[in-house]
């Protein structure tokens, strides 16, 4: 069974009778869902969550979700992961939350609890709460950076810089090749810029 709970701080401006019952019926009801879900690769999402309007005036933009942590079985806990929730109106005042992995170069696989923060506010009201997923269905999560996608491509610009079709030049600092340090893959430049990332290949 799906485990239910709801939100655990909530202020009114406008109105004192709120409904503060920890369950899916009341103001912001929280479900995890996260028993089968998985994020396999940069393009997966996965829902984790599923909240119901109960307030009855909620849209989309009205609510925010943001992943705190990841915890390992063991007890390790990844602060600030490669990871995105975003809030999803699958229609009649039901939300669902997914988690994706975002477009960072640090490496992630492993079975995990997701901890997340909600918030949902109105005129009249604000509900904040933070659950974490069941700790009898971890959360299989594999984010990894593939240097070999063309559009993966990376460089000092923000990434909008063009994409070299036919690229030369010799490598001065091979210590920096592969380095995953989210700033260059290969340092080609004299002065030693650590500027661009670039795909490379070894010939034997």
């Amino acid at each position: 069974m799906s485990e239910s709970l709801a939100f655990t701080q909530t202020s009114a401006r406008r109105k004192s009778d709120l409904d503060t019952a920890a369950d899916a019926n009341a103001l912001l009801g929280l479900v995890d869902t996260s028993r089968t879900a998985q994020v396999s690769g940069e393009n997966d999402t996965a829902t984790v969550y599923k909240i119901t309007d109960n307030i009855g005036s909620l849209s989309e933009s009205d609510i925010d979700v943001s992943v705190v942590k990841l915890v390992t079985q063991d007890g390790t806990e990844v602060t600030s992961p490669p990871v995105d929730a975003t809030v999803r109106n699958t229609g009649f005042g039901q939300f669902d939350v997914d988690i994706s992995c975002t477009n960072e170069t640090d490496d992630l696989g492993d079975s995990y609890q997701v901890v997340l923060d909600f918030s949902a506010t109105t005129d009249d009201i604000s509900v904040t709460a933070t659950r974490r997923t069941s700790p009898r269905s971890y959360v299989d999560i594999s984010c990894t950076f593939d240097y070999g996608d063309s559009n993966n491509y990376r460089d000092g610009n923000d990434g909008d810089a063009p994409q070299p079709t036919d690229p030369s030049g010799n490598i001065e600092n091979p210590a920096a090749v592969n380095d995953d340090d989210n700033t260059t893959a290969a340092a080609l430049s004299s002065g030693g810029r650590r500027t661009s990332k670039l795909d490379t290949h070894c010939r034997r």
